[in-house]
């Protein structure tokens, strides 16, 4: 809900003030999610001394799984407990209810002055200050803080197999121990408050010269104050931190004659990490991977955790363009802007998993290199007994990436009236969009290669092209209505990485193009008739191959995103308006 107030100041500012204040909620209830430990504990049944079918553990650690009920995967057991089936009562002990609920607030304070500040030698020169306070709030309460669980008592492999070690005392356990089969989102809780001052402006410099009709700068400039409080996710401690951020822009526009004008801007913008990032709690998943140091493969956890030394990322945008409007043909108008944006200190996800997370850690003296952190062994950073193998990975958001990009979009537009040319009547607009993208590079880790998306693909779900463009041509005489949309994608290679080289059959992907027609009838003031054709010439889509690939068909694979897996598709039906 928002509230607001605005007028007048000394005739020559306009003012507003407003405040708005939101909520969300949301929850996610998993019933029957299966409690893995005790899942495990009803699986190991024996018979006791009197003969009858017992969870083991209940005869090894009395007391550490209590109400246990073997559990028969088989079918019904005619085993009575308790004056119920067995089965039915293991179904019941290990079956659970699992929840997670995030609620976030925002209270938003702004107030705006705009205006005209004074005349310049070509115009007014217009200027507007801001100023704004956000207060934020981030609490997720779960049933599952910690989604594993410790197989201490647990028979899940033959006696021995897994150590105990100075950093293990209570051995090295499995490394699979989810605490339930379905994933819990875990608990976090921060807040902050948010100060922010800028300041714009739009002044003409010259107008009116031969070959200037209007030249004119604009510029901006902001500043922010964050101050951040919440739980530390790794420690559970209280933590508060502060950082600011500064962004501007600066753009110019001249308007050489009523046809053609030039425009250009530089600017720094940030993005700053937001409550999530910061202090979301331990989320454990589970994954099998060979360790680069061992040598040995395995399974091992991944503990995601937020990450409250987050900084805000920045990026440098350049970008400059022409509008052009021929007065020889009214209802034309071209435009082309070249951009290259760089951003640094990019937030992004670091695993420990990562071999070259490892290789750092490794050339570290002494294990000293903060990447080591996250990796956990049993022994120490550097020793190659398989006995040292991971037991458990962190992956946290750090400010660690590099992106740049570069690249060219195009805009046409014509619009007119049909009325005289050979009979006909209604109106036509015509639309064309392209984009050339020349590259999106990303660097990551220290040592690590330089990827191009751009044209390229790091899984279907991923794919760039280098080349994008859509025309939509749109006739309408008020009773039919004509849509046609055709769009295309250039072709794209398997992989960012340049120093994979893939086999002919397994090249590049061919470009993409496709045909969507719509037509309307309007029978009346309310009723309408439509006929709807997507992928007109049932374009057939191309496989992507993606080695290593162990996904299931039909999951966003092995086709691209843009390209169609269904074909022609035709859809008819009547539309009714109440109003």
């Amino acid at each position: 809900m928002g509230a607001g107030l605005d007028g007048t100041l000394f005739e020559e500012f306009a003012w507003d003030f407003n405040f708005t204040h939101g909520e969300t909620r949301t929850q996610l209830t998993a019933r029957n999610n299966v409690d893995t430990a005790r899942f495990y504990a009803a699986l190991d049944a024996v018979r006791d001394p009197a003969g009858n079918i017992v969870c083991n553990v209940t005869l090894t650690n009395p007391g550490t799984f209590p109400g246990c009920a073997p559990l028969n995967l088989f079918g019904q057991s005619a085993t009575v407990v308790n004056g119920s089936n067995a089965s039915q009562a293991a179904l019941d002990y290990v079956g659970s209810t699992t929840y997670w609920v995030a609620h976030n607030g925002l209270d938003d304070f702004s107030a705006n002055i705009t205006g005209r500040a004074f005349d310049g030698p070509a115009g007014p020169i217009r200027m507007a200050v801001a100023v704004e306070y956000r207060l934020a709030s981030l609490n997720v309460t779960t049933s599952t803080p910690d989604n594993s669980f410790n197989p201490q008592y647990l028979r899940l492999a033959p006696p021995g197999t897994f150590a105990t070690t100075a950093a293990s005392p209570l051995g090295n356990f499995p490394p699979a121990n989810l605490a339930n089969f379905k994933e819990v989102q875990s608990g976090a809780r921060g807040s902050e408050n948010v100060g922010e001052a800028n300041v714009e402006m739009d002044a003409p410099l010259l107008r009116g010269l031969p070959g200037i009709e209007l030249f004119s700068v604009g510029a901006a400039a902001r500043y922010t104050q964050y101050n951040v409080a919440g739980l530390d996710p790794a420690s559970g401690a209280a933590v508060k931190t502060r950082f600011s951020a500064s962004t501007w822009k600066l753009g110019a526009e001249w308007h050489l004659d009523d046809d053609l004008k030039l425009r250009g801007a530089v600017s720094r913008d940030i993005r700053a990490p937001t409550l999530w990032d910061l202090f979301q709690g331990p989320v454990t998943s589970t994954s099998g991977m060979q360790d680069s140091l061992t040598g040995a493969s395995g399974s091992a956890n991944t503990r995601i955790i937020g990450n409250p030394a987050l900084k805000p990322e920045v990026a440098r945008n350049n970008s400059v363009g022409l509008v052009y409007e021929p007065g020889w043909l009214a209802g034309l108008q071209f435009t082309a802007d070249y951009f290259h944006i760089a951003i640094d200190r990019e937030i992004a996800p670091i695993s420990g998993s990562n071999p070259v997370v490892q290789s750092l850690c490794l050339a570290s003296p002494g294990g000293s290199s903060p990447y080591c952190a996250l990796i956990q062994r049993p022994i120490s950073y550097n020793s190659t007994s398989p006995l040292n193998f991971p037991t458990l990975y962190y992956s946290q958001v750090q400010n660690f990436q590099r992106q740049w990009t570069e690249g060219v979009d195009f805009q046409l537009n014509y619009q007119t009236d049909l009325a005289g040319w050979h009979g006909l009547d209604g109106l036509l607009n015509l639309r064309l969009l392209w984009t050339h993208t020349a590259f999106l590079k990303t660097l990551g880790l220290p040592g690590s290669v330089i990827t191009d998306v751009a044209g390229s693909a790091n899984a279907p779900g991923a794919a760039l092209p280098s080349e994008k463009a859509a025309l939509m041509a749109n006739y309408n005489d008020g009773t039919w209505s004509l849509d046609v949309m055709e769009r295309y994608y250039g072709s794209i290679r398997q992989n960012p990485n340049p120093t994979l080289i893939y086999a002919p059959n397994t090249g590049d992907l061919p470009f993409w193009f496709q045909t969507d027609v719509n037509i309307t009838y309007a029978i009346d003031s309310r009723f309408a008739a439509f006929l709807n054709v997507s992928n007109l010439f049932d374009a057939q889509p191309d496989i992507f191959q993606v080695p290593g690939y162990t996904g299931s068909p039909g999951m966003n694979y092995p086709v691209v995103p843009y390209e169609d897996v269904i074909g022609r598709y035709v859809t008819v039906g009547v539309k009714f308006r109440t109003d």
